[in-house]
């Protein structure tokens, strides 16, 4: 009996890691977070560079980066004939996870960069980047999905990248049931079709290359995405059904006091 029970242990255990991001009905396929804050400074043949960086790919599962980063070149380094500095700092945290039926995606992140120059010749640069991606399908029935938060993607000034935005596509299609671009609530509800695959993906990035005075950027996020299955007419008619029969019940049976 030890040994029958041991083996149906070791099978739920594998079906459990072949099958770790799907429930009732929605499968999530692939989950990319990437985070990046990066800051340099530099005049003739002096440099100095500071960095950070982190990502996953792991499904189900949370993501963080904390860092602040600095740069600067003075007079005081050799080969340098400029001063120029440059300061970067990103947070960011993300979860992709089920509560109960419900897919969750939440995502917080704020950054700020600074870039200068004091004395030519000299450069200095910063970037904070944070891109996530988390492709899914749903399955069985159709599903209601819900944004809400904040979306500030800063201002643009001289980035050398401009790709800032939030948006649900359906992928190799082109088509974007939202796509927002500019700062303002995150806000908006609809359908996912059953069988059909769906990606949530957001793309900031805050940057900054200097090669005479000062440049900063800031931007923030607070993401709160959910993916929700539709009961189907009978399984919706078998549970009001249920709660019908429970009232019937607790009427016919009153508690006694």
């Amino acid at each position: 009996m030890a040994i029958r029970l041991f083996g149906y242990a070791i099978a739920l255990m594998a079906v459990f890691l072949l099958t770790p991001a799907t429930l009732a009905g929605i499968t999530v396929l692939e989950r990319s977070s990437f985070a990046s804050v990066r800051t340099f400074a530099g005049s003739n043949g002096a440099t100095s560079e500071e960095s950070a960086q982190d990502s996953t790919d792991v499904l189900i599962g949370g993501f963080n980066l904390g860092e602040n980063v600095d740069a600067d070149v003075d007079l005081d380094d050799q080969f340098s004939q400029g001063i120029a500095e440059a300061q970067g700092s990103l947070n960011v945290t993300d979860n992709v996870g089920f509560g109960g039926s419900t897919l969750v995606i939440t995502a917080n992140r704020s950054s700020s960069i600074f870039a200068q120059v004091l004395l030519n010749p000299a450069s200095s640069a910063a970037s904070a980047t944070y891109n996530l991606t988390v492709r899914f399908r749903v399955e069985g029935e159709d599903a209601n999905y819900a944004i809400t938060g904040a979306f500030d993607p800063g201002n643009d000034g001289n980035t050398i990248f401009n790709t800032r935005s939030v948006r649900l596509t359906r992928p190799g299609t082109g088509i974007n049931l939202f796509n927002y671009r500019t700062a303002g609530p995150l806000d908006q509800t609809g359908v996912l079709r059953d069988g059909l695959q769906y990606e949530l993906i957001v793309r900031m990035a805050d940057d900054f290359l200097i090669g005479a005075g000062a440049g900063a950027d800031s931007s923030s996020l607070n993401l709160n995405f959910t993916v929700t299955p539709i009961p189907e007419p009978t399984t919706a008619a078998l549970l009001l059904g249920c709660a019908g029969l429970a009232t019937i019940r607790r009427r016919r049976n009153p508690r006694q006091n």
